[in-house]
Order: C-alpha cells, then sequence, then structure tokens
C-alpha cells in the first residue's frame, strides 16, 4: 500500500478497495487526507486518530464541528471562547460548550447577542451588560427577532421599527377568534416574514 500511495492513488481510492481505516493510517495517510476525502469523525476514529489529531493539524474549530464533534469535545482538546465567537457560536452555544456566562462576556459577547441567543434580560443585567431594543436594531436585527427575544411591540416602535399602516402590525385578516387566517397583502413583500405586519 506504501508504494501505490507513493504513486499517487487517495486514501478513498483504498477504503473503496476494502482496506480499513486503519490499515490507511498505517500506511501513511494523514488525518488531512481522510477530510480531503470527505470521512468524518466514525472513520477517523476507526483509524485510530483523535479529535487532537484534527486540531495538531491545524485545522480551524469551524470545519472540526463540521466533521461531527461536538462543542462540549472541542472545548476539551483547548478550543479558545475567541475560536467559538469566530465560529460564530453564539453566547447560548459557548455556555453549552462549557464556558461560563462571564466568559462569554470577557469575549466581549454584546448584551443584544446574549438576549437573542435567549439569556433573560435578568441574566444579562447580573452581568453588567445594558442591552435595549435600540442596541438590536442598530445591530440589524429584525424586528421578528426582536420579539422573539422578548421585547415588546411599543418598545420595538419606540425604537424606530414601524407597523404596516394597513393592518397596524397585526400582520394579515384575523376571524372573529382574532385568530390571523392570512398575510396583509400591503406589508408582506418586504418584511422579516411575509405578512408580520412590520415595514
Amino acid at each position: 500500500m506504501a508504494e501505490c500511495k507513493a504513486a499517487g492513488y487517495s486514501v478513498a481510492s483504498y477504503i473503496i478497495a476494502g482496506w480499513t481505516s486503519a490499515e490507511c493510517k498505517a500506511a501513511g495517510f494523514s488525518i488531512s487526507e481522510f477530510i480531503a476525502a470527505g470521512y468524518t469523525v466514525t472513520t477517523f476514529e476507526n483509524a485510530g486518530f483523535t479529535i487532537s489529531d484534527c486540531k495538531a493539524a491545524g485545522h480551524s474549530l469551524a470545519r472540526i464541528m463540521t466533521l461531527g464533534y461536538s462543542m462540549i469535545e472541542c472545548k476539551a482538546v483547548g478550543f479558545s471562547i475567541s475560536e467559538f465567537k469566530a465560529a460564530g457560536c453564539s453566547p447560548k452555544l459557548c455556555n453549552e460548550a462549557g464556558f461560563t456566562l462571564t466568559e462569554c462576556k470577557e469575549a466581549s459577547f454584546h448584551g443584544w447577542e446574549f438576549r437573542v441567543a435567549g439569556f433573560s434580560l435578568a441574566e444579562c443585567q447580573s452581568l453588567g451588560l445594558s442591552v435595549s431594543v435600540i442596541d438590536c436594531k442598530a445591530a440589524g436585527l429584525s424586528v421578528t427577532e426582536c420579539l422573539g427575544a422578548g421585547f415588546t411591540e411599543e418598545e420595538c416602535v419606540t425604537a424606530g421599527y414601524e407597523k404596516c399602516d394597513s393592518c397596524g402590525g397585526k400582520g394579515g385578516s384575523y376571524d372573529a377568534k382574532n385568530e390571523r387566517i392570512d398575510g396583509c397583502s400591503a406589508c408582506g413583500g418586504g418584511n422579516d416574514i411575509s405578512g408580520s405586519g412590520w415595514k
């Protein structure tokens, strides 16, 4: 096998031919060659590679998570909260990986990021974080995201979000039980959600 590897055959060609991943590793195929061939965590483990091998080979946190490793496993091998943040993880995900909320704050997450990630206003305030719907709007969040984070319609209006002139923010037609039955044709074209009732 080593001679064939030197001739340029890929690890995938050997596995397709019936060689085990462990045999391919023994022949000198690297973790990066396994990754380039599209293999994931199960194949790595069968070959004898670990998540530490992935990290030592220089693969990013974002890349390693796509291979099937959990956030907790990634934290355990030394990925920092800054790397989690750079990979697009929210404060909630960082917290689930094992970082404390204080560590999340020290990683320069903004208050609105905590709020949108599902943390309560009280939790944000306990960390000394200032968060308002105005912060959320300035950060480019939609009104739907702000409402989902627990801000009221009144707070959204005060921050500068505008209700549809036609439906007044109701977002559609309602039956006698005040249940929405269709979207608002006036506001449904360019909103966060079609017929959401907000401009």
